[in-house]
């Protein structure tokens, strides 16, 4: 088989439900806890590779990526509805609403298409 097929199987190995919902109380502790685990093996390991800038940096570049990835899902959504909302006016004739902007976000140097950026303060004079 596969490997992509066999990724998607290695959850349901031990017929748990995907769904949180579905899971007695004490599964959810023990997928949790099992997750913690992994992340603390994972960051083990890359003390052990790397040094406290590198890792430092890493965080950052992550934060960074998680940051524009959820940029990208918030435009997406609101791109949607704003499609719907169009489809809806033009089955609606003799009503317009206005345009509704597009959703901010507070990540720096990150800004919504066709909204100019925000000026950046004044850097006080070196000494």
């Amino acid at each position: 088989r596969h490997a992509m097929a066999d990724a998607g199987d290695r959850h349901n190995a031990d017929d748990v439900p995907e769904d949180d919902e579905l899971l007695e109380p004490w599964q959810r502790v023990m997928r949790e806890n099992a997750r913690k685990a992994k992340v603390e093996r994972f960051v083990e390991l890359l003390r052990g590779i790397l040094g406290p800038d590198e890792l430092t940096n890493l965080a950052a570049l992550v934060r960074d990526m998680d940051a524009k990835h959820r940029q990208k899902v918030a435009m997406k959504r609101w791109s949607e509805e704003e499609r719907a909302r169009e489809l809806e006016d033009a089955a609606a004739p003799g009503v317009v609403a206005p345009p509704r902007p597009p959703p901010s976000f507070g990540i720096p140097g990150m800004h919504a298409p066709g909204v100019a950026p925000p000026v950046p303060p004044p850097r006080p004079p070196p000494s």
